[in-house]
């Protein structure tokens, strides 16, 4: 949380910026998830990724299941 809050805190007043501490804390977080910090902290970033089986893609009932073909 400490670089979450430099982050923010490094963005207060900087130029037409008139969002709170608090209000800057939540986008430099939802920035960080996002992977787009910009000019906040740039060597940040993160990847999410979502796993989906094929086998639920196609419908299974249970995910990861083999789909039975009648």
């Amino acid at each position: 949380m400490a670089i979450i809050d430099r982050a923010a805190a490094s963005l207060v007043g900087v130029g037409d910026e008139s969002q709170t501490l608090l209000q800057l804390l939540v986008d430099v977080a939802d920035d960080l998830l996002a992977g787009v910090l910009g000019r906040a902290a740039p060597h940040l970033g993160m990847t999410i990724g979502v796993l989906v089986l094929v086998m639920t893609l196609l419908g299974s009932k249970q995910p990861g299941s083999p789909r039975t073909m009648n």
